[in-house]
Protein backbone atom coordinates (compact mmCIF):
# COMPACT_ATOMS: atom_id res chain seq x y z
CA UNK A 1 0.00 0.00 0.00
CA UNK A 2 2.82 2.22 0.49
CA UNK A 3 4.40 1.80 -2.75
CA UNK A 4 1.19 2.94 -4.52
CA UNK A 5 0.68 5.64 -2.60
CA UNK A 6 3.95 6.67 -2.87
CA UNK A 7 3.73 6.29 -6.84
CA UNK A 8 0.00 8.36 -6.82
CA UNK A 9 2.01 10.94 -5.36
CA UNK A 10 5.10 10.92 -7.66
CA UNK A 11 1.97 10.76 -10.21
CA UNK A 12 0.24 13.61 -9.02
CA UNK A 13 3.25 15.79 -9.46
CA UNK A 14 4.44 14.75 -12.99
CA UNK A 15 0.54 15.68 -13.64
CA UNK A 16 0.60 19.13 -12.38
CA UNK A 17 3.47 19.58 -14.52
CA UNK A 18 1.82 17.70 -17.70
CA UNK A 19 -1.29 19.99 -16.70
CA UNK A 20 0.76 23.19 -17.11
CA UNK A 21 1.62 21.96 -20.57
CA UNK A 22 -1.36 21.47 -21.23
CA UNK A 23 -3.32 24.29 -19.95
CA UNK A 24 -0.34 26.40 -21.76
CA UNK A 25 -1.03 24.96 -25.22
CA UNK A 26 -4.75 24.91 -24.91
CA UNK A 27 -5.21 28.60 -24.00
CA UNK A 28 -2.31 29.66 -27.10
CA UNK A 29 -4.30 27.38 -29.47
CA UNK A 30 -8.09 28.99 -28.16
CA UNK A 31 -6.03 32.56 -27.84
CA UNK A 32 -5.25 32.44 -31.69
CA UNK A 33 -8.48 30.04 -32.93
CA UNK A 34 -11.77 31.90 -33.76
CA UNK A 35 -14.72 31.39 -31.44
CA UNK A 36 -16.73 28.03 -31.75
CA UNK A 37 -16.99 24.00 -30.46
CA UNK A 38 -15.10 23.10 -32.66
CA UNK A 39 -12.06 25.03 -31.95
CA UNK A 40 -12.65 24.01 -28.08
CA UNK A 41 -12.23 20.37 -29.32
CA UNK A 42 -8.95 20.76 -30.89
CA UNK A 43 -7.34 22.75 -28.53
CA UNK A 44 -8.66 20.33 -26.50
CA UNK A 45 -6.45 17.74 -28.47
CA UNK A 46 -3.33 19.87 -28.86
CA UNK A 47 -2.63 20.79 -25.12
CA UNK A 48 -3.31 16.81 -24.13
CA UNK A 49 -0.94 15.29 -27.13
CA UNK A 50 1.72 18.02 -25.91
CA UNK A 51 1.17 16.54 -22.25
CA UNK A 52 1.39 13.19 -22.98
CA UNK A 53 5.34 13.24 -24.03
CA UNK A 54 6.04 15.23 -20.55
CA UNK A 55 4.00 12.38 -18.87
CA UNK A 56 5.37 9.39 -20.74
CA UNK A 57 9.12 10.60 -20.36
CA UNK A 58 8.70 11.54 -16.52
CA UNK A 59 6.41 8.28 -15.36
CA UNK A 60 8.52 5.71 -16.83
CA UNK A 61 11.88 7.12 -15.29
CA UNK A 62 10.73 8.23 -12.38
CA UNK A 63 7.14 7.67 -10.79
CA UNK A 64 7.47 4.14 -11.98
CA UNK A 65 11.02 3.70 -12.53
CA UNK A 66 11.11 1.70 -15.59
CA UNK A 67 14.80 1.22 -17.64
CA UNK A 68 15.09 0.48 -21.25
CA UNK A 69 13.96 1.89 -24.84
CA UNK A 70 11.72 4.51 -24.68
CA UNK A 71 9.81 3.12 -27.86
CA UNK A 72 8.85 -0.21 -26.71
CA UNK A 73 5.79 -2.29 -25.79
CA UNK A 74 5.14 0.01 -22.25
CA UNK A 75 4.84 3.06 -24.53
CA UNK A 76 2.18 1.61 -26.87
CA UNK A 77 0.46 0.57 -23.71
CA UNK A 78 0.63 3.82 -22.16
CA UNK A 79 -0.41 5.70 -25.55
CA UNK A 80 -3.89 3.09 -25.53
CA UNK A 81 -4.23 4.70 -21.65
CA UNK A 82 -4.25 8.26 -23.02
CA UNK A 83 -6.18 7.83 -26.02
CA UNK A 84 -9.36 6.19 -23.71
CA UNK A 85 -8.61 9.11 -21.60
CA UNK A 86 -8.24 11.91 -24.35
CA UNK A 87 -11.37 10.53 -25.88
CA UNK A 88 -13.28 11.06 -22.46
CA UNK A 89 -12.06 14.65 -22.34
CA UNK A 90 -12.85 15.46 -25.96
CA UNK A 91 -16.17 13.86 -24.86
CA UNK A 92 -16.42 16.05 -22.27
CA UNK A 93 -15.41 18.97 -24.41
CA UNK A 94 -17.84 18.38 -26.95
CA UNK A 95 -20.52 18.41 -24.82
CA UNK A 96 -20.02 21.19 -22.25
CA UNK A 97 -18.02 23.83 -24.98
CA UNK A 98 -21.16 26.19 -25.39
CA UNK A 99 -23.25 25.50 -22.54
CA UNK A 100 -20.85 26.25 -19.75
CA UNK A 101 -21.03 30.07 -18.22
CA UNK A 102 -18.05 31.94 -17.69
CA UNK A 103 -17.11 31.35 -13.35
CA UNK A 104 -15.42 34.35 -12.18
CA UNK A 105 -12.56 35.42 -14.16
CA UNK A 106 -12.37 31.84 -15.36
CA UNK A 107 -13.58 30.96 -19.24
CA UNK A 108 -16.29 28.79 -19.83
CA UNK A 109 -13.70 26.52 -21.68
CA UNK A 110 -11.28 26.63 -19.21
CA UNK A 111 -14.29 25.66 -16.55
CA UNK A 112 -14.86 22.52 -19.27
CA UNK A 113 -10.54 21.85 -19.72
CA UNK A 114 -10.69 21.11 -15.60
CA UNK A 115 -13.12 18.87 -15.66
CA UNK A 116 -12.28 16.86 -18.36
CA UNK A 117 -9.00 16.81 -16.96
CA UNK A 118 -10.02 15.84 -13.66
CA UNK A 119 -11.73 12.75 -15.53
CA UNK A 120 -8.02 12.02 -16.94
CA UNK A 121 -6.42 12.21 -14.01
CA UNK A 122 -8.14 8.73 -12.65
CA UNK A 123 -8.25 7.29 -15.98
CA UNK A 124 -4.54 7.56 -16.37
CA UNK A 125 -3.40 6.76 -12.94
CA UNK A 126 -5.39 3.52 -12.89
CA UNK A 127 -4.45 2.85 -16.69
CA UNK A 128 -0.63 3.16 -15.80
CA UNK A 129 -0.40 1.53 -12.54
CA UNK A 130 -2.52 -1.42 -13.44
CA UNK A 131 -2.11 -1.84 -17.18
CA UNK A 132 1.18 0.24 -19.09
CA UNK A 133 3.88 0.41 -16.48
CA UNK A 134 2.48 -2.99 -14.26
CA UNK A 135 4.74 -4.92 -12.95
CA UNK A 136 5.12 -8.47 -14.40
CA UNK A 137 5.19 -10.87 -11.93
CA UNK A 138 8.03 -14.14 -12.91
CA UNK A 139 6.93 -17.49 -12.37
CA UNK A 140 8.66 -17.22 -8.39
CA UNK A 141 6.43 -14.18 -7.51
CA UNK A 142 8.86 -12.00 -7.89
CA UNK A 143 8.40 -8.51 -9.90
CA UNK A 144 10.67 -9.28 -13.18
CA UNK A 145 11.29 -6.16 -15.77
CA UNK A 146 8.92 -5.63 -18.05
CA UNK A 147 10.45 -3.54 -20.84
CA UNK A 148 11.66 -5.65 -23.70
CA UNK A 149 12.49 -2.93 -26.59
CA UNK A 150 9.83 -3.14 -29.29
CA UNK A 151 11.46 -0.87 -31.62
CA UNK A 152 8.61 1.22 -34.29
Amino acid sequence: MKALLAKAVKFLLVGCLNTLVDLAVFNAVLFFAPDGRGWTVAATVAGYCCGIVCSYVLNKSWTFKKGGSLLSLMFIKFIAVNLTSLAAKTAVSWMLADKMPDVLFVSGENVVWFVGTCLTLLINFFGSYFFAFAEKKSKGGKDAADDTAHPL
